[in-house]
């Protein structure tokens, strides 16, 4: 027997079900109520018409039922009372019937809150969510006496599934966002003389740096901020693949072109707080691994002067005192030989080699002894079993001096990101007279633009010269160019102590000087040295004769 397939699928009964029950809720609040009485008995004819009546019309009255979900302190896991507070706050003042003004923290911020029996309308993805605070008397459930405040979300039925998988999250989601950017940032060292394997609160961090300050090339500036974005988006990624949700920074050049000023940039940009490692107060390996376990998620980890703070120089340099002692071992051998086959050999060069090395030994020794830290102890900072404690931290190195560094410390994993931050071209010079002099044409704009083709300034002397001119702008401008023009003539001139005046003008003419300085105290050293070697002469000199006038006594 052939069983007759139904024209119409239930997915077009539904819809067709659903429309004649709005057209008779439609009639019924149109017309008198003789003539809905009559429209009812017409519609009720057709419905049982349809094929399936009693099945979809049990399933349409269920799927708009009414669903009622309270929210107190314990729903949702730990939180889940807060989270909606904070994501309904948010909507408050828009989206509420009632709603409570405070001022809170410093600066003052206005915050809504709901009021008691308020009524608040969300509509997320097309939905419409109703959310009422209410109150309820806990002396009627328990011994306890007050009342206890909670929230009631009013749907249907049919959106139970989507609130428990999409909805919910989604509140949760916003409500921690909110939290993170109201909490604002905070600036933590590790002090000398407090408890070794502690961060300090230090204050607020305020700086007023941001990525529209900073004066580095536009290009470099904007390839940053989406590696900082890809970065706090990743981390389903960085789970999938392996890794810690970690990044490494390195930010190198000479002193004066805005290290630091970055540094403030990018905890800004992600409203992140800084940790600001300071490795002279770390004793040992163990506390740094300590310190590392006690940041929070969402930091930045700076270690400033990474080549100045502890010596984590190549590793070829590790191995100097090894070679050191080799040959001082050699150089005793040959002295040994030489005096046994004469006694005439003058030693007092050989004396004063000898306590050279001594001393630089010692001061290495030293050196080790003030500051148990050593290269592995930052390689397993950086990558190593705890670095995997917590999640989304920047650690950023600094440095003046990027060749010192051990190779080991600079491979991807560690310092993924090289950074290289230079002298001041025209592109960052434009920023720093927007941002110092609010001043974008001026008529030395061109000639500033050819000097620095040439000149090496770095953008921290710029600020400086510009700053000159904070009430009259031409004054700011007229002293860059100027000081512009005396480095270009020194450029033209011979090389300076055999090096090129490019090369030694980083600040201000400070390296030259110091340059010169160094050659002073150079041949100041020679000098002392002619001197004792004139000295030892002398006595050689004189023992000499006083030989050979014992011989002619004899």
């Amino acid at each position: 027997m052939a069983i007759m397939a139904f024209p119409f699928d239930l997915t077009s009964i539904g819809s067709l079900y659903g429309a004649l029950l709005v057209v008779k809720t439609a009639l019924r609040d149109i017309f008198p109520p003789p003539a809905v009485k009559l429209l009812r008995e017409f519609f009720d004819k057709i419905f049982r018409m349809l094929p399936y009546y009693e099945f979809l019309r049990h399933t349409y009255i269920n799927m708009n039922k009414e669903f009622l979900m309270d929210i107190d302190g314990g729903a949702y896991g730990s939180g889940g009372f807060a989270y909606v507070q904070t994501y309904l706050s948010s909507k408050a003042l828009d989206s509420s019937n009632h709603v409570i003004t405070t001022i809170i923290g410093k600066p003052k911020i206005a915050n809504y809150t709901m009021a008691t029996d308020s009524v608040l309308i969300d509509i997320y993805n097309g939905i419409e969510f109703k959310w009422v605070l209410k109150e309820k008397d806990k002396s009627k459930i328990s011994f306890l006496s007050g009342t206890e405040t909670y929230f009631r979300l009013y749907s249907q039925q049919k959106h139970k599934k989507f609130i428990n998988e999409n909805y919910m999250p989604y509140v949760k989601k916003e409500a921690k966002r909110i939290q993170f950017e109201n909490r604002g940032k905070y600036l933590f060292t590790n002090r000398e003389g407090s408890h070794r394997n502690s961060w300090t609160k230090v204050s607020r961090f305020k700086h007023p740096s941001t990525f529209n300050t900073i004066a580095i090339d536009p290009v470099l500036k904007e390839e940053i901020k989406r590696d900082l974005d890809d970065f706090v988006s990743s981390k389903k990624y960085y789970t999938k693949v392996g890794r810690s949700w970690k990044r490494g920074y390195l930010l190198y050049g000479p002193p004066g072109t805005g290290k630091t000023s970055l540094i403030a940039a990018i905890a800004n940009y992600l409203k992140f707080d800084i940790y600001d490692m300071e490795l002279t107060a770390v004793k040992t390996n163990s506390d740094l691994k300590k310190l590392l376990v006690a940041t929070k998620s969402k930091s930045v980890i700076v270690f400033e002067d990474i080549d100045c703070s502890i010596d984590i120089s190549k590793r070829e340099d590790e191995q100097s005192v090894e070679t050191d002692q080799q040959e001082t071992a050699n150089d005793e051998s040959i002295k040994t030989d030489q005096q046994e086959t004469t006694n005439d050999v003058d030693i007092a060069g050989s004396s004063v080699e000898a306590d050279k090395k001594k001393k630089k030994k010692e001061k290495k020794k030293k050196k080790g002894s003030d500051n148990g830290i050593s290269l592995s102890g930052i390689l397993n900072f950086v990558d190593g079993l705890w670095s995997s404690c917590g999640g989304e931290r920047l650690i950023i190195f600094t440095t003046n001096h990027k060749e010192k560094l051990d190779p080991a410390l600079l491979r991807p994993g560690r310092m993924d990101k090289h950074i290289h931050l230079s002298f001041c071209d025209f592109e960052s010079f434009k920023v720093l007279a927007k941002n110092y002099l609010s001043t974008k044409k001026h008529e030395v704009m061109n000639e500033v633009r050819e000097l620095l083709k040439f000149v090496q300034i770095t953008p921290a002397d710029v600020a400086e010269f510009l700053m000159s001119g904070k009430k009259n702008p031409d004054i700011g401008l007229g002293n860059l160019v100027q000081e512009l023009r005396k480095r270009m003539e020194l450029l033209k001139k011979e090389d300076v102590n055999g090096q090129s005046f490019k090369e030694l003008s980083h600040g201000d003419l400070d390296k030259l000087k110091l340059t010169n300085e160094e050659k002073e105290d150079e041949d100041e050293e020679e000098e002392e040295e002619e001197e004792g070697e004139e000295i030892d002469s002398d006595s050689s000199d004189s023992d000499s004769d006083s030989d050979s006038d014992s011989d002619d006594s004899d």
